[in-house]
């Protein structure tokens, strides 16, 4: 049978490989196939009841209860943020000299929103992320997500909704997949939705795993973040960009942030140590196989990777063509 990439349409001369779900070790297999043309790797067979792998216990749908702080400290807060983001803000150059730089995720240095953009956050799971962003001073916080059972709001004003982008009321400045967009089974129609949803000269930022990248190079099918058949596409800079293209949109720019967890999670895998089994490190990091010294090279490997532009995820920064 001749199989058909799904974003780029090149039929036939695929290579395709045979992928165990890996995170839960539910000891079952699916075939996933690597464009030819574009490079995308992609399931070839979305699972009709693709909810069931999406449990209660799936990490994205566990967030605490956020801490309201007064208002004097969110005050504080956003004005060291501010600092780190490199705003001007004399209050924050003083906590940052008696505090120290505020330590923050490498998208949000490199593609900060402004305070009073209105965000959505798509993929959003229980809202973890946006609960974080709100104590760094962001005010105007929305997510979505399909899989969730109910509606959520926060304390803090943060709100999740159960439903797709597409249902969502409103304009945004900012729109964001953190290791969504990988999950979503049809991205044609999600990057049809985008126009309606952005306001004029915003952005759209786009972080999820691609190809190639050293650890799917050297692990193949144990790559661990294949996450197999949960991660129905991985894409390459070129698919993207395609993608992105063949509906108005451009990639402006593109910055790797991949992790030691390419690696040892990889390593696991090939020793057929599920992500969540009682001997992972993610589980019991001090009685994992690893030694410190496994970690540690782990951790310099992945820095090289992201300046070497091989590691394993990017943050894509999208722009509507004008």
């Amino acid at each position: 049978m001749l199989l058909t990439c799904r974003i780029c349409g090149t039929t036939g001369g695929h290579e395709t490989f045979l992928v165990r779900e890996m995170q839960f070790g539910l000891a079952e297999s699916f075939s996933y196939l690597q464009c030819l043309e574009c490079g995308c790797l992609q399931i070839v067979c979305i699972p009709s009841d693709l909810g069931r792998y999406y449990p209660p216990n799936y990490y994205s749908y566990q967030a605490q209860q956020p801490l309201v702080d007064g208002i004097f400290k969110r005050w504080l807060k956003q004005k060291w943020t501010a600092d780190r983001l490199h705003h001007r803000s004399l209050i924050g150059r003083a906590i940052s000299i008696f505090h120290g730089t505020m330590e923050l995720p490498v998208w949000l240095t490199e593609f900060p929103p402004r305070f009073d953009d209105k965000i959505l956050d798509v993929g959003s799971g229980a809202g973890e992320l946006l609960i974080y962003l709100r104590t760094l001073g962001y005010r105007h916080l929305v997510g979505v997500d399909p899989y969730l059972t109910k509606d959520l709001t926060y304390p803090n004003g943060v709100v999740v909704y159960a439903s797709e982008i597409g249902d969502v009321q409103g304009r945004f400045d900012f729109i964001m997949f953190h290791h969504s967009f990988e999950h979503i089974s049809d991205p044609h129609t999600v990057f049809d939705a985008l126009p309606g949803k952005l306001v004029s000269g915003g952005s759209v930022l786009i972080r999820i795993p691609v190809v190639p990248s050293e650890a799917w190079e050297e692990y193949g099918v144990d790559w661990v973040q294949l996450d197999a058949p949960r991660h129905l596409y991985l894409y390459s800079r070129k698919s993207l960009e395609l993608l992105a293209r063949a509906h108005g949109f451009k990639v402006t720019r593109v910055v790797f942030d991949s992790t030691a967890a390419q690696f040892w999670g990889s390593e696991q895998y090939r020793q057929d140590i599920p992500l969540l089994d009682p001997r992972s490190h993610r589980i019991d990091p001090d009685g994992s196989i690893f030694s410190i010294t496994d970690m540690r090279s782990f951790e310099e490997r992945a820095v090289r990777a992201n300046i070497m532009e091989t590691g394993d995820q990017a943050c894509f920064l999208l722009e509507a063509v004008v």
